[in-house]
């Protein structure tokens, strides 16, 4: 038998399968799934990449489905988030619509969704989202500034487009946005069916407070390494 700090658990859900990987130092798992554990580690390969910033979620919490367009609130004040307008947060009968779990969040067909960071603004933020292959039209995401303004060029999710970085190979894109972001757009513009974003995380901008006194600071940090008495 094969001993290791991880196991993991293979289960079909709504004809999909599903991998879940689980830390647990004294379980013994079984060959046949030791190859997956062997690559993942070998390569270092994260299961959601977004996963390192301050705020992240992978909606596994959201049960039972939040009703659509119901504003689901993520991070702690002035950290926060707000998902509203057109979506819902949950579980539904297509299990590719999930990237790292059973859940996600989904954007109703020919609608839009808001991600709007309503206190401080997000230097950074990233998610996975898939365009389903079946879908008659495509995804845009666009971020903007406090002025409404695009903050970069938007992007654009075919159809069935199948991410090769994806480490889960679900086809889902990670998406990886960076400024000084008031809030994105998530467009379905498929009238047949519901797209998916998947493990979502943000980095606040740094509070202006945070920032006066850490410029304060500077000058007398400096002049103390200049003396050569530690900083």
């Amino acid at each position: 038998s094969w001993f290791s700090p991880v196991t993991t658990q293979c289960d079909s859900i709504d004809g999909q399968e599903q991998i879940a990987v689980f830390a647990n130092p004294k379980t013994y798992i079984h060959p046949c799934t030791a190859w997956l554990i062997v690559a993942l580690l070998a390569h270092g390969v994260a299961l959601a990449a977004p996963s390192d910033q301050a705020v992240f979620e992978n909606f596994e919490g959201f049960t039972p489905n939040t009703t659509v367009g119901e504003a689901i609130l993520l991070g702690t004040a002035p950290n926060r988030a707000a998902l509203t307008d057109n979506s819902f947060a949950g579980r539904v009968g297509d299990g590719s619509l999930y990237h790292s779990g059973v859940r996600s969040w989904m954007v109703l067909e020919n609608s839009v969704a808001f991600i709007d960071f309503f206190e401080n603004n997000a230097a950074t933020v990233e998610f996975f989202i898939k365009t389903h292959p079946t879908a008659d039209g495509d995804t845009v995401i666009t971020a903007f500034d406090d002025a409404n303004q695009p903050i970069g060029t938007p992007t654009t999710i075919s159809a069935g487009f199948s991410d090769p970085t994806d480490p889960l190979n679900r086809g889902f894109t990670l998406i990886s946005l960076s400024g000084d972001i008031d809030h994105i757009t998530i467009a379905n513009n498929a009238t047949n069916i519901m797209n998916a974003v998947d493990d979502f995380g943000f980095t606040s901008v740094p509070e202006p407070a945070s920032m006066i006194l850490f410029a304060a600071g500077l000058p007398l940090l400096l002049r103390g390494r200049k003396k050569g008495t530690p900083a």
